[in-house]
């Protein structure tokens, strides 16, 4: 017997293909062969001799590309919420600038001095910038409808869609009023606190995005669950979550319908 058949061979890899192991597996047999033959006739020629492997991978089914198509269309879905956040995060943060302007150059106290109430004045500035993010609202509305966004317009879902970005405003608004004390000069307060809210609304939605993939790490699916409790506080993790969780149950519905029928 050759002492080929006392050793345990072990073939090394290059896993970033998938037909690599079948490929270097045959070069391992291949050079076992001909390392026998010619042991057993050192005189024969190793040409005519070989093992061929023909892979045949099964194809994908319509469910493997129909999932593979949800994920590229929902990670599609995550940056359009990305970008509604970055978009979204100037417009209250624009409000600082008149709020700002008017407490240094003391024309609120000259409003106050005049017999408006304090209670008078924050709801009346309150009401005006609701009714400002209102308009900018309905145009970021009539381009998802424009664009024919599926996921965001289709039937309840643009009616959730218009509640989500008007709670958006009604709820981060009044954030900005106590924030303007903090600064003396309008321009510094307006981008600061732009990229206050663009960071946090990113940084939150991104993270809780990416930790849902982890669905099979028990630690990472508890740390996930406590972050979506606590980023709750932030508007702007609400928004950039409901637009993302809008378009998933969307597609995941799509595709549950097609192999429902």
């Amino acid at each position: 017997m050759s002492l080929l058949h006392s050793f345990v061979f072990k073939v090394w890899y290059d896993n970033k293909g998938w037909p690599s192991s079948v490929a270097f597996l045959n070069i391992f047999n291949n050079a076992l062969l001909r390392g026998l033959l010619f042991e057993n006739n050192p005189s024969i020629s190793l040409d005519g001799y070989g093992i061929t492997a023909i892979n045949h991978p099964l194809p994908q089914t319509s469910i493997e590309y129909d999932n593979d198509a949800l994920q590229s269309q929902i990670a599609i879905e995550a940056f359009t919420a990305i970008c509604v956040i970055f978009a979204l995060a100037f417009i209250p943060a624009s409000f600082l600038v008149f709020l700002i302007d008017e407490r240094v150059t003391t024309s609120k106290h000259l409003q106050f001095v005049s017999g408006v109430k304090g209670l008078t004045y924050w709801w009346a500035t309150y009401f005006w910038d609701l009714t400002n993010y209102c308009v900018s609202i309905t145009f970021c509305i009539i381009i998802f409808l424009a664009f024919g966004i599926e996921a965001f317009i289709y039937q309840i879902n643009l009616l959730c869609l218009v509640l989500l970005l008007f709670l958006y405003g009604f709820a981060i608004i009044p954030i900005m009023y106590p924030i303007n004390y903090f600064f003396k000069t309008p321009s510094t307060g307006f981008v600061l606190i732009s990229c206050i809210n663009i960071f946090i609304g990113l940084i939150t939605t991104i993270s809780t995005i990416t930790l849902d993939t982890f669905s099979d790490q028990p630690d990472l699916v508890a740390i996930n669950k406590i972050l979506k409790k606590i980023f709750l506080i932030f508007p702007h993790y609400c928004l950039g979550r409901g637009l993302f969780d809008i378009s998933k149950t969307y597609q995941t519905n799509i595709l549950s319908l097609k192999y429902s029928e």
